[in-house]
């Protein structure tokens, strides 16, 4: 009888603890699964046209060819408006083209990555015959990428009641637009997507058709005024009609907060055409 090997014990012994360790879920050279994406969510700062401007970008995880889903907010719910693709992305910022529209899509609503869609493909990770051509190409010249403007931070800006002894819808506002850019914009986009944020509850217009000419030049300016009534605001049968007593109000309109403004509201005064009791004083 030959004795046994020791070597080839050594080596059995060997398989027999590697074995199960290539053969266990998730081993070298078993197929993981790949990580889904989570839900990122941005802001619409901007419509012209189709086109969308949003406030995140390649730092929050946004790419080239993302699928989102536009909603907007009525009485705090949000409720689906449409789609849109990214077609460039930046570091804190990206531009988006409206694919699908089932409801006004407009500054100040919502987009959010459809995970449901593949992520675009990436590039794949480069082979080290490659690393090693890409070294010895660093000597070469390479062009510097556009430096991505600075962001505009978004300061409040002057929100004035406007004075008047009808008050049987309630208070009025007046604020002044200037299309701060270098194309003409339709500002009756942010017109029918304004909101209301009206004791801290958040309001949208009622769907209205407009009429007239709305394109604003850029460098110029557009005075505008909204009543209470303009907004949803006027179907909240807690609130209206307006009660007696102090309220807040703050509009959004074109990407830019006007306001808030404070206001002591007497619907109980009789009107006085002179002092014009029912209109709301501003503090």
């Amino acid at each position: 009888m030959r004795a046994p090997n020791p070597k080839r014990s050594v080596s059995l012994a060997l398989a027999g603890v590697l074995l199960p360790l290539f053969l266990a879920p998730g081993a070298i050279g078993s197929a993981a699964p790949l990580s889904q994406r989570t839900a990122i969510t941005a802001v619409i700062v901007l419509r012209e046209g189709d086109n969308l401007t949003l406030n995140r970008g390649s730092e929050d995880g946004f790419r080239k060819g993302d699928k989102l889903l536009t909603s907007h907010s009525v009485n705090g719910k949000f409720i689906a408006s449409g789609a849109a693709i990214i077609t460039r992305v930046y570091g804190t910022t990206s531009e988006a083209h409206i694919t699908e529209q089932s409801g006004a899509v407009g500054p100040e609503d919502n987009v959010t990555l459809d995970v449901s869609v593949p992520a675009p493909k990436t590039a794949p990770v480069p082979s080290e015959r490659t690393r090693k051509t890409l070294r010895a190409l660093k000597a070469a010249p390479v062009p510097t990428p556009p430096v991505e403007p600075p962001r505009k931070v978004l300061a409040p800006l002057p929100l004035l009641p406007q004075f008047s002894a009808d008050k049987e819808g309630g208070a009025c506002f007046a604020f002044d637009f200037t299309n701060e850019g270098d194309k003409e914009i339709d500002t009756g986009l942010f017109r029918t997507s304004a909101h209301l944020i009206f004791d801290a509850e958040d309001y949208r217009t009622i769907p209205i058709t407009l009429s007239g000419d709305y394109n604003l030049a850029p460098g110029k300016t557009r005075a505008f005024s909204l009543h209470l009534s303009d907004f949803t605001v006027a179907r909240d049968k807690d609130v209206w009609p307006l009660k007696s007593g102090r309220h807040t109000a703050l509009i959004k309109f074109g990407g830019r907060q006007y306001g808030p403004l404070t206001f002591d509201w007497r619907a109980d005064a009789p009107a006085q055409p002179s002092q014009g009791a029912a209109a709301p004083k501003a503090e």
